[in-house]
């Protein structure tokens, strides 16, 4: 197993996803697994796996780390600086949900290719809302 830095992370995604259906959620895939991962090195002891499954229909994320602390989704005040990660990959997500293991937990976000999602607000949501999915 080989430690990353989110930017090598980053590069090695958009080597992944360089075929033309991806194009449209590349960036929303490489937020999402920067936000992911920032979580666990944030609130857990930095240990994790990330696995990256790329498929026709889309990308699945998930995380795999070692506390079982489960995140919560906030609304943060407009002069925070943290608190709106949660919120921002579950709307990012096609689906997002959290899987309780043992010794840890699993965090998974599905981002499908050709889902056109807009919000009322002029961000981006989805319409197809996964188990877990909050917001």
């Amino acid at each position: 197993m080989t430690e990353r830095t989110p930017a090598e992370v980053r590069r090695l995604l958009r080597v992944l996803l360089n075929a033309p259906a991806f194009v449209p959620i590349v960036e929303e895939v490489l937020f999402v697994t920067t936000e992911l991962l920032t979580n666990v090195w944030k609130h857990t002891d930095g240990r994790c796996r990330l696995t990256v499954l790329i498929a026709p229909h889309g990308v699945h994320v998930l995380v795999r780390d070692y506390s079982t602390d489960l995140p919560v989704q906030v609304i943060a005040e407009d002069d925070e600086e943290c608190g709106r990660g949660v919120v921002a990959v579950d709307r990012c997500a096609t689906r997002f949900q959290v899987t309780k293991i043992p010794d840890g937990k699993i965090v998974t976000a599905f981002l499908a290719v050709g889902v056109v999602r807009v919000a009322v607000d002029g961000g981006r949501e989805g319409s197809d809302r996964g188990p877990g999915a909050g917001a």
